[in-house]
């Protein structure tokens, strides 16, 4: 049993070091073979003119930058959902609403949500199902593949550059 959970454990460390760290850093997509392994000695931590690097405020920087949930949202994505905040509260301004007013508006949303899924259209209505209840798989593939290629916090990074 005790074996069995450290080779589980060791799947999920492997998981979360080689595919999730790669793929918010953006590696996935690249010829790099670098990954996260705490098992080796990393490099020296001076630049040759005798200054540190990846360590103090700069690693907080990075830290800040990678692992908020803000930051691996695209551009597409973040008009997407503005979108859907405009849809759901209308003619509000859902930073400064109240709870109360998010939950009436989330309730009165799904409401209107078809209780039946294979009935639902997908990205606002954006994507209608044919009359045989299916949807274009041309259409699927092309949001699946822009999404897949969008990149993550583009513009928050940019600012950065």
């Amino acid at each position: 049993m005790l074996i069995s959970c450290r080779v589980t454990c060791g799947l999920y460390i492997n998981i979360v070091l080689n595919d999730y760290v790669r793929t918010i850093l953006g590696l996935n997509r690249v010829a790099d073979g670098w990954n996260l392994d705490p098992r080796v000695d990393g490099p020296n931590v001076y630049t040759s003119s005798g200054v540190p690097e990846g360590v103090g405020n700069q690693v907080s920087l990075e830290f800040n930058l990678l692992y908020r949930w803000h930051a691996t949202v695209s551009d597409r994505d973040d008009k997407w959902t503005q979108e859907f905040a405009k849809t759901v509260f209308p003619g509000q301004n859902i930073s400064t609403m109240t709870t109360a007013d998010f939950l009436k508006g989330l309730a009165v949303w799904t409401a209107g949500i078809n209780a039946d899924p294979s009935k639902r259209d997908l990205d606002m209505g954006k994507l209608k199902r044919r009359a045989d209840g299916t949807f274009d798989d041309a259409a699927l593939m092309r949001t699946l593949t822009e999404s897949t290629e969008d990149c993550a916090g583009r513009s928050l990074f940019s600012l950065l550059i």
